[in-house]
This record gives C-alpha cells, structure tokens and sequence, in this order.
C-alpha cells in the first residue's frame, strides 16, 4: 500500500488562509500543479488569489475566477495560469486549452474544482482541499500525488501552524 502524503491545518481566519497560500507559494516552483477543491464558498477563489499574488503578482492586480474565462494568466516571479473547470462539459477541456503545455513550460498552474480534473491529469499535482468549519474557519488538506508535490506535503508537515499566524 502506497505511503499517502498528505498533511491538514486548521485555519481560523481568511488571514491564516492567506499566511498558508503565502508558505505554499514560496515552497513551488515552475511546472508544478495546484488542484483547489472544496464546496462552493470553501475559499477555493480567496485561496487562489492570494496565492497567485504571492506568487508575485502586484496587490493592485484584480485576481477572480476565472470561471468564464476558464484559463487567465499572470506574471510572478514565475508565470502563473489560473483555471476553473467548474463549467466545463469536459473537463479534457482544460487540457485542449494549453494546460500541460504551459505547465511544460515553466508556469505554475492553479485549478480552482481540480477535483473534476483529478482522474484524467497524468501531472503531478498537490491537492488543496478547503473544508468549512465555520463562518471563517477552514481545514485545509494538502495532498500530493508524485514526488515534487510529495517534498511539498513533507515540509508542510514540518512546520507548525504558529507559523501561519
């Protein structure tokens, strides 16, 4: 039976959901694959965001989803695509659209409702799952499935959740 690397936080406010997207994204690097999951209003959008301007991008920057425009693409300190597959009749979709291509070629990627992308993706990726615990608080799950997100899961693991606050 496979090991599963897999580490959860709980996080008390939107504030600690941003201190987590700020540690994830000092931990990735390019070709890696973020899947964010969780119910509708588990922080799925907020999470991106922040990620994504921790990732680099200005503040003044505007960051939604981009479940209309499926796919928008920023420039960090590495490039940055963000996805959401929530209205995709395929979520294969997502993949015609230039995904792994991007991936390939040095971008972060980060799928809001990754979860309808998980079986199909032959990528290694870190899952982000958010559960709601209240009004503002969340539990999120990383999980990693290949080696690079594996290190990923393995420092989170390390770090206490003081560190967050």
């Amino acid at each position: 039976m496979p090991t599963i690397h897999s580490h959860s936080f709980v996080l008390e406010s939107p504030e600690h959901s941003a201190a987590l997207a700020c540690w994830l994204a000092k931990q990735l690097s390019g070709q890696d694959l973020v899947l964010l999951e969780g119910e509708l209003g588990a922080g799925k959008s907020f999470f991106a965001s922040a990620l994504v301007h921790a990732l680099g991008v200005a503040e003044s920057v505007p960051v939604t989803s981009p479940t209309f425009a499926l796919m928008n693409e920023y420039h960090g300190r590495i490039p940055i695509v963000h996805a959401d597959v929530y209205r995709l009749a395929d979520p294969d979709e997502l993949f015609e659209l230039g995904l792994l291509e991007k991936l390939e070629a040095g971008a972060v990627a980060i799928v809001e409702w990754g979860n309808l992308i998980r079986s199909s993706c032959e990528h290694s990726y870190l899952n982000v799952f958010l559960e709601i615990l209240g009004p503002d608080r969340r539990r999120a799950i990383l999980a990693a499935e290949g080696s690079r997100p594996e290190a990923i899961v393995e420092a989170a693991k390390a770090m206490d959740i003081v560190e967050l606050r």
